[in-house]
């Protein structure tokens, strides 16, 4: 008995088995970096230069300067993190 190992029956069913397919994520844009606009970035994502600075607005970000990093992918989630603070997420979506 390999009670460690699970049976056929119960392993669970990938994408594929249901026949369906998942597209390739692509990774997403970083924005700022260190402080500093890279502007081709930006033209590759869903914001617009205003839309862009209505961002910071709204995440209470007073200066680019102030962002070790920000970066937006193709769902519109976007990942940012202040200089010396943490990690944090905002859905443009919603």
């Amino acid at each position: 008995d390999y009670g460690w190992c699970n049976k056929v029956e119960d392993i669970p069913a990938t994408a594929k088995d249901v026949g369906v397919s998942n597209p390739p994520a692509e990774p997403p844009h970083i924005v700022v970096s260190d402080g500093k606009l890279i502007k081709n970035e930006l033209k590759a994502t869903i914001l617009d230069n205003k839309t862009f600075n209505k961002l910071l607005q709204t995440l209470k970000i007073q200066s680019i300067k102030n962002l070790l990093i920000l970066s937006v992918d193709n769902n519109g989630k976007v990942y940012y993190q202040v200089k010396g603070k943490d990690c944090k997420i905002f859905n443009l979506k919603e």
